[in-house]
């Protein structure tokens, strides 16, 4: 299953890609920092499940940049 989690804060990246490295063999997961970065992977690649906060920096309507490119959309 291919994720793509946003996390802006590095120490929670970090506890992250250990669980998803040690827990989660078949979870290929890619971690990006802000919003932008958001919209610039999903439009590279194709995921399974998109974790998001709708709080995310430097991302406007969240949801609806979410919902367009991420199906289906999941929001913390």
């Amino acid at each position: 299953m291919r994720v793509l989690l946003a996390e802006n804060r590095v120490s929670l990246q970090i506890v992250y890609k250990l669980l998803a490295k040690n827990w989660f063999v078949d979870l290929d997961l890619d971690i990006v920092s802000n919003g932008l970065e958001v919209l610039e992977q999903v439009g590279r690649e194709r995921y399974d499940l998109c974790i998001m906060d709708l709080r995310m920096p430097f991302l406007i309507s969240g949801e609806e940049a979410a919902r367009g490119r991420c199906q289906p959309p999941l929001s913390l």
